[in-house]
């Protein structure tokens, strides 16, 4: 499975790209898992350059964007830094850091439905 860089989407759940009813891989490597998708597209020029991995100034600022139906720009920051009971008290940045932008992305995408609202 592919995961893209910026935003944390996969083969199994597409974002949306204000184009289509879903992304698609600008860039992939298949050996490694990663991407870059169409929602992404300022990411491809590092991709191109072999800065393959994920950018925390771009994390952050997406996250702000894919919380901004729940949270102000400076509470999400701070949802993005501090610890989460619906990730074992783990920090969603932390996380991010360590690779796993699938398992953030996913509890991000369960906040935007509303399942623990």
């Amino acid at each position: 499975m592919t995961t893209c860089l910026g935003c944390g989407c996969d083969d199994h759940h597409a974002c949306h790209d204000g184009l289509s009813a879903g992304c698609h891989w600008l860039a992939l490597d298949v050996t490694t898992g990663m991407g870059i998708c169409s929602a992404c597209p300022e990411l491809l020029g590092l991709w191109n350059a072999g800065k393959r991995y994920v950018t925390q100034e771009f994390t952050e600022l997406r996250v702000i964007e894919l919380l901004e139906d729940l949270y102000e720009p400076g509470e999400a920051v701070t949802w993005f830094r501090s610890p989460q009971k619906l990730l074992d008290g783990q920090q969603p940045m932390g996380l991010v850091a360590m690779g796993q932008v699938r398992r953030v992305r996913e509890l991000i995408d369960r906040l935007r439905e509303g399942v623990y609202l």
